[in-house]
Formats: C-alpha cells, structure tokens, sequence
C-alpha cells in the first residue's frame, strides 16, 4: 500500500568539509546530549561527614560517571579518526572530480589509527557522513581490489559500476551477450 510508505530520514554521525585544501571531519555532537557530574554529588564525593558506605557508594557512581562521559568522547573521537584514514586513503575519491575508490579494508584504517579491526568494523558499521556532494555509509569507503592488466588496483565497486552503466547504456533491442 503506497499509502504506508514511511521515509527512512539518515542523520550524519559526522560531517566533513573543505577548507582550502585540508578536509575537516567534524562529530555530530546533536546525536549525543552533554553529559556531566551533577556538581552536588562531585562535593558529596568529597564530603567526609558521610559515613563510609554512603561516601563509597557516591564516589564509585561519580567514577561511574566520569568513565561514560570519557567512553562517549572517545567513540567520537575514534570515528573522526576513521574518517580522516579513510580521506587519506581513498584521496582520489575525495581529491578529483571521477571519484573513483581505491581498494580498502578495515584492515589498513585499523592499522593507520591504531586500534583492532573489530573496533573500525563497529565504528564503521550503521555510520553516515555528510559531505558536500551527499550522504554516503562509511562502510561505503570499503572494498576489495582488483588488479588490472596494468598492474594498477581499483575498487570492485568501479568495476561494478563500469558494468551497470554499460547494461544501462546498452541498445535494449539488441543487448550485448
């Protein structure tokens, strides 16, 4: 029932821009409210009129506390650090006007920032940038190679482009075989 079609609305976890001839990545700080420490429980934490258990129990939630606050600055910062391998890696996608991919794996970013492949595998998985020219997955950015009679490496996703533009374009009355 086209009547009960819903739009599916896709919110950037991060933007980038260029400035000059620098990308900037930017974390999308409207997906995550500020947190903080209610200052009245930093000063209870320090409080030694409180008993022992009292005082035990509201330090370890203020050390609760501070560790989430840091857990989520450091996801932000580790999908802006992504992002930037991935514009160093994939310059020709974002450095010229054809756009073309080079081959990438989880594997090369992982190893360019730092961090095991199953944290880039999570960073990348269900993440959107904002670009100039569009929204795009991260997971996008991703693909094997394939080595041509020249030697060079590109993207799988080129070649399966080259192919769909060719089935496309072709004379549909007589259609290659």
């Amino acid at each position: 029932n086209k009547g009960d079609a819903s739009t599916q609305v896709i919110v950037p976890d991060i933007f980038i821009s260029k400035k000059g001839k620098k990308w900037t990545t930017s974390f999308n700080h409207s997906l995550v409210p500020s947190l903080g420490i209610n200052r009245k429980y930093k000063e209870m934490a320090k409080d030694t009129k409180l008993d022992k258990k009292t005082l035990t129990f509201i330090k370890n939630k203020v050390e609760a506390g501070k560790w989430f606050i840091d857990a989520l600055n450091n996801r932000s910062q580790t999908i802006i650090n992504v992002m930037d391998a991935v514009i160093a890696f994939q310059d020709s996608y974002f450095n010229s006007s054809n756009k073309l991919l080079k081959p990438l794996i989880l594997k090369d970013v992982a190893e360019a920032i730092g961090v095991d492949i199953s944290t880039v595998s999570r960073t990348t998985k269900d993440k959107y940038v904002q670009m100039p020219w569009g929204i795009k997955e991260l997971k996008f950015f991703f693909s094997e190679g394939i080595v041509l009679d020249s030697g060079e490496k590109i993207s799988n996703k080129v070649v399966k482009d080259r192919i769909k533009n060719l089935i496309d374009n072709e004379n549909k009355k007589n259609p290659y075989t």
